[in-house]
């Protein structure tokens, strides 16, 4: 028996002789003294099997009976713990066994796997507030250890910071624990998968060389595994990158690997992975300034699904086309589309804002204000710096030189913050 299991143990003889309503003296008798049964109870010392066996015995408990069942509960979980991870989808019997999973009045390491991976459930199915008390329920159980449970919490708590973009919270409790400390003699899927996610973050704060390292590092760790929509991700994230990089011979090869694996591979030949490709490729080109490859593949996106980022980058490198006339267009066709982001709202409202005629300097300034505070606020510094500017030129077409100058300042503030995030 491991030293966790022998723990549980203990918790579970405490359990079990109060509610028999049994004295530590009665149940020690003839087996340990009760003091040493007081520190079995409390996980202070590990008592050989033969005194667990007896103690259990007198709480009329099959110690053999307990360690299968417990072993069969462990291997269902971990069954379900793998397929969520994966992203592959539960069956109707692995969900009820989640929701109707039976509670204790104690927290031993089972059931803590088991919240562990309700939680984990609770975010997959996008269930955050959820999620947010459960993970708060579980924090102080947590031994930070290199053992299974820490790992579980690791990954959980990556997906829920991810989930809720808070990149730099992740990115501050990785220097604190180095969590990859935590994985280094664990399963080589998940902490290919911790890595993946730490590049993720660290690419959302433009830290951009950081995330390449942790990436390169889940793609080393990533072999003699069958996992095409893991290796797939892995494939976008480099690109999204090395596009940040602007290496973009790099960025496109990535995506063309990317394509290649979905040709070969039926189950990643979803609506929403070729629109998600295709509008990354396009964002690839439009960053390059090569703007009919941009919309050509915006548009082979939207033939697949229609998503919200892809008409704004759509509509967006219209406009730097200068393509006034398809732009018009497609506000009109979009103007009832329901946006996932704030940023992605904002966005739109500019661009329909800009393709109007006649420009009013009131509703100028609210906008502007409105918009750039926001991006300001999030942190959006690229967002920023694309359209601080073209709202400067807005106020110089007005001749209102004060806002324009300002709006200019905002554009070189992000500017020296991305180059010294990035530097």
């Amino acid at each position: 028996m491991n030293e966790i299991f022998s723990r549980n143990l203990g918790q579970l003889i405490k359990h079990h002789r109060k509610k028999q309503k049994i004295k530590q003296d009665d149940l020690a008798i003839g087996i340990c003294t009760s003091s040493y049964l007081s520190r079995i109870e409390n996980g202070l010392v590990i008592a050989d099997k033969a005194i667990y066996q007896l103690l259990l015995q007198r709480l009329k408990i099959d110690l053999q009976q307990h360690i299968e069942g417990q072993e069969q509960l462990n291997e269902q979980l971990e069954m379900i713990w793998e397929k969520i991870i994966s992203h592959r989808s539960l069956t109707s019997k692995e969900c009820q066994k989640i929701i109707e999973y039976p509670k204790t009045d104690y927290i031993d390491e089972i059931q803590l796997k088991y919240e562990i991976v309700h939680c984990r459930y609770l975010l997959f199915e996008n269930k955050i507030m959820e999620a947010e008390k459960l993970l708060k329920k579980i924090k102080p159980f947590i031994q930070w250890e290199s053992n299974r449970i820490a790992q579980m919490y690791i990954l959980t708590i990556i997906n829920y910071y991810l989930l809720t973009e808070q990149y730099v919270e992740l990115i501050d409790m990785n220097h604190q624990f180095d969590m990859e400390h935590y994985y280094k003699n664990g399963k080589n899927f998940e902490y290919a998968y911790c890595l993946y996610n730490l590049a993720f973050a660290y690419n959302r704060v433009y830290q951009n060389q950081e995330a390449l390292n942790y990436v390169e590092a889940a793609s080393s760790v990533f072999t003699h595994h069958y996992a095409p929509l893991f290796q797939l991700n892995l494939y976008l994230m480099k690109a999204v990158i090395f596009n940040s990089l602007f290496q973009f011979e790099k960025s496109i090869k990535e995506y063309e690997a990317s394509l290649d694996l979905v040709e070969h591979v039926v189950d990643l030949q979803t609506p929403t992975q070729m629109s998600s490709i295709y509008n990354n490729l396009g964002h690839c080109y439009e960053c390059q300034e090569l703007y009919e490859q941009a919309i050509e593949n915006y548009e082979r996106a939207l033939t697949f699904e229609c998503q919200s980022l892809t008409v704004i980058n759509y509509i967006r490198t219209l406009y730097r086309y200068r393509n006034f006339e398809k732009m018009e267009q497609m506000i009109e066709s979009y103007k009832n589309l329901s946006f996932q982001k704030k940023h992605e709202e904002y966005q739109f409202e500019i661009l329909c804002f800009i393709s109007n005629e006649k420009i009013e300097l009131s509703s100028l300034k609210v906008l502007e204000e409105r918009t750039l505070c926001y991006f300001e606020q999030q942190k959006y510094y690229s967002l920023t710096l694309f359209y601080a500017p073209l709202f400067a030129e807005l106020y110089k077409a007005l001749l209102v030189y004060k806002q324009a100058s300002n709006c200019y300042e905002k554009a070189f503030v992000a500017s020296e913050k991305v180059r010294t995030i990035m530097s």
